[in-house]
């Protein structure tokens, strides 16, 4: 089952940023079960360190040239900045339809102490040269001061993400044949997997691979930490 990722930059003291919230929040059921949603927080509390110099979100703004709140970049080929559930759904929509998934993924989770480890594996329709990536992301963030956030919770936050969620690695891409199969395994550590707050996260695996001279991402797999997903086929 092809799925579509949607990588969103926001803020807690982006004023502008609850009008991208409503139109997500106001897509088809159709258009909610074919995308995933990662945010990307940018200069606050729940931001993620990239370098020295940029947090995750900038780091994408720099690659993609961007500079304003709120903007979504869907499949790493199309930014956007529209803020109506319509003009989302169509886009979804085209992504599906106009690369269809080449990939599955199936994977399992288990905890460790503050460790969680995913095996994954991935299998191709056609042959191809691919990558895999993955992100841990946390719902009801919610500000330590309400009085400077526009938003009372965020969800979909991202906590940590491999370095090729911006394009595919040099050195863990693989060619696969058609039917073929890769295994990959990801270690995250931190204190919140041994802690209540695990319930509220879930793990996102992706694919990604080339459509001409762009990566895109072809397949998405989300499920929720200490659970494991199986390939789903339409």
């Amino acid at each position: 089952v092809h799925r579509s990722l949607a990588m969103r930059f926001t803020a807690t003291w982006c004023g502008y940023c609850p009008q991208l919230s409503t139109a997500l929040k106001g897509i088809n059921n159709f258009t909610e079960d074919h995308c995933v949603v990662l945010e990307f927080h940018n200069g606050d509390e729940f931001s993620v360190k990239y370098d020295s110099n940029h947090d995750l979100a900038s780091k994408l703004m720099v690659e993609f040239r961007n500079t304003s709140l709120p903007y979504a970049i869907f499949s790493l080929a199309l930014g956007i900045d529209t803020r109506e559930s319509y003009e989302i759904q169509s886009i979804v929509k085209d992504i599906l339809t106009q690369n269809p998934a080449k990939t599955g993924i199936k994977a399992r989770s288990s905890i460790s102490g503050d460790k969680l480890l995913v095996n994954a594996t991935v299998k191709a329709s056609s042959a191809g040269t691919y990558d895999l990536g993955f992100a841990v992301i946390k719902d009801d963030c919610i500000p330590s001061d309400p009085r400077n956030a526009t938003e009372a919770e965020y969800d979909n936050a991202v906590l940590g993400i491999t370095g090729n969620y911006y394009a595919m690695s040099t050195d863990g891409s693989f060619s696969l044949e058609a039917n073929g199969e890769k295994e990959a395994e990801f270690t995250w550590t931190s204190p919140i997997v041994s802690t209540a707050d695990i319930e509220d996260c879930s793990i996102v695996l992706f694919t990604l691979t080339k459509a001409g001279n762009k990566t895109i991402i072809d397949n998405i797999a989300e499920f929720e930490i200490g659970e494991s997903v199986d390939y789903r086929y339409n």
